[in-house]
């Protein structure tokens, strides 16, 4: 298990390297230390991290490495060195104990070396248990196989193996921010800071034209989209630096299991509520309990509620069958706006899709069991079920707050999602959407909590254009429309909403949209239709200005008439 050795190449210092990080984040949380206390640079190369860190920190500074030429250069510029080769993790530990000579150690690195190693977690936790002999601080770094510029070229099926860099044929190991931070906790180092190496081009950036790596086309610019939104700490971060505590290896697996499914329930009810209308909270939530298909969990997310309302909405969650509360949460949301609790209630979702469900909601028996169907039919796709609208009003009963209907329910929503339509203005109610888990947690869309409405428009339509959905005709739920108070319509002015939708409209504007197939046709008929309508609206108007003032009234009529003829309405 020998390392490849790091002194091979000599990289300068700089305040932007991975020297200078590493260097900062020591400053940084400098601890007192004996005067004779070492500073020990495991994978030292030509240790030019030396000279700067003896200067900012005052210690001794030890190299290691396995590479000649490294420890001679720094022999002759003064240093201590020590000849050090990584292998099993006894024999790795002996060996530090033994250069290190009983002298108190303040701090440790290691930086680019555990991607040379073919076993890098025995070196981290031989070095770990030094550390924590010594109460020092480690700090280590590996280059980020990640970075967007990587993440371009295998869409293409291309893996340029390098001299240097991130893909650089000595890397016997390859590292995300994720794995390489399970790793580090897995041997018993904690990453409690960091300070990665950014570049917005890699190494990797090459030909400097490739139609993906550029974002100057259409497709390199919606892969660096995606790649922002999934992650953007970390898209364009060429090294990771972590400064960690030394302690026990955490019991936690820093690989995946190959081909073992996670155990989620299929879909997690997002339930809103402020405690306003506790009895259609515990109607809705009777409705969740009576599906035919129960594999969910409840989350009600109690959004400013005051200690009255608190206590309410805590007892109607006491009042479930016991099988229903096995499965709700109740999650408290002290801040923010209409959109903060659905971004708390999408990442407690522990659940393959996800649904916002009001706490008027009437969601039908087979509910759940419409959306299980079309994911059968088209997993990963946004799934819809067909909602009916119906008028509620307030009322009292017996002196008891409860509602009433004002009318049949409604078929007033598409039996299918029609893009273009809900480009317009939003055409399904937040029940009848289930959302993808992954889009949340994977691909990096929250609400927008800038919005004070329209906040579910905004988000289902950017997850619709890129994931696509999946529609069923059958009705599934109730959408009540109160026909007075009690909703975002009265609480919220038309100016408000207005100002809403057009920064939802601005924002979709702005994006790379991906339009599903089909779309084309549909563009050519709205274009034709454009290209008709304006020159035929010319000619109406000035054919309009000669009709004599006395017959402009009848006229009027008839232009009205025509047009409910045309759209199916009754005259």
């Amino acid at each position: 298990m020998t390392a490849q050795p790091a002194g091979t190449y000599d990289f300068p210092f700089g305040e932007a390297t991975v020297y200078g990080h590493a260097l900062e984040l020591l400053v940084r949380h400098r601890k007192p230390a004996p005067a004779e206390a070492i500073h020990l640079d495991i994978g030292c190369g030509y240790g030019r991290i030396a000279e700067p860190l003896v200067a900012a920190l005052g210690r001794k500074y030890v190299g290691c490495d396995g590479d000649a030429a490294g420890l001679e250069s720094l022999k002759a510029r003064g240093f201590e060195v020590h000849r050090l080769v990584l292998a099993a993790e006894e024999e790795t530990y002996a060996a530090l104990r033994d250069r290190v000579g009983g002298r108190p150690v303040a701090s440790i690195s290691i930086l680019d070396t555990l991607e040379h190693l073919a076993d890098s977690a025995a070196a981290m936790r031989a070095i770990s248990r030094l550390a924590q002999e010594n109460g020092a601080l480690v700090v280590a770094s590996v280059p980020n196989v990640t970075h967007r510029d990587i993440a371009a070229k295998l869409v293409l099926g291309r893996l340029d193996i390098t001299d240097v860099g991130i893909l650089d044929h000595t890397h016997t190991r390859i590292f995300s921010t994720a794995t390489f931070d399970a790793e580090l906790r897995a041997n018993g180092l904690y990453p409690f800071d960091s300070f990665d190496t950014e570049v917005p081009e890699a190494d990797q950036h090459f030909p400097p034209d490739h139609c993906l790596l550029t974002e100057s086309t259409v497709v390199g610019g919606l892969l660096r989209a995606l790649r922002s939104s999934a992650d953007a700490a970390h898209a364009a971060v060429l090294q990771h630096v972590r400064i960690c505590s030394p302690g026990p290896c955490a019991a936690i697996q820093p690989y995946v299991k190959a081909y073992v499914s996670e155990q989620r329930p299929f879909l997690t009810a997002v339930v809103r509520t402020q405690g306003r209308r506790i009895h259609t909270l515990r109607e809705t939530l009777l409705c969740l309990s009576g599906q035919t298909d129960l594999d969910m969990e409840i989350l009600v997310l109690g959004h400013k509620l005051g200690p009255d309302e608190s206590r309410k909405v805590e007892q109607v969650v006491a009042d479930q069958p016991e099988e229903t509360r096995a499965r709700t949460r109740l999650i408290h949301v002290v801040d923010g706006g209409r959109s903060r609790p659905l971004n708390v209630g999408f990442t407690e979702a522990r659940g393959r899709y996800i649904v916002i469900v009001d706490d008027d909601d009437t969601p039908m028996a087979h509910w759940l069991e419409t959306f299980r169907a079309l994911d059968r039919k088209a997993p990963g796709r946004v799934l819809r079920a067909l909602s009916v609208r119906q008028d509620v009003r307030s009322v009292s009963v017996q002196g008891l707050p409860g509602l009433r209907a004002e009318g049949s329910p409604e078929h007033c929503y598409a039996r299918t999602f029609d893009l273009f339509r809900h480009l317009r203005a939003n055409h399904s109610p937040p029940i009848c959407l289930a959302f993808p888990r992954s889009a949340f947690h994977d691909l990096g869309f929250r609400f927008d909590e800038a919005l004070t409405t329209t906040e579910d428009w905004d988000f289902a339509m950017r997850v619709a254009l890129l994931l696509g959905v999946e529609s069923s005709p059958e009705c599934t739920s109730v959408y009540r429309w109160w026909k007075v108070g009690g909703s975002s319509r009265s609480e919220h002015d038309q100016a408000e909403w207005d100002r809403n939708y057009d920064t939802v409209v601005r924002k979709m504007d702005a994006s790379y949209v991906v339009l599903p197939p089909g779309s084309t046709r549909r563009l050519r008929e709205a274009f034709f239709w454009v290209s008709w309508i304006y020159p035929a609206r010319d000619a109406l108007r000035r054919l309009w200005l000669r009709i004599p003032e006395p017959w402009q009234p009848a006229a009027r009529r008839m232009v009205r008439k025509a047009y409910r003829r045309l759209k199916g309405l009754p005259n």
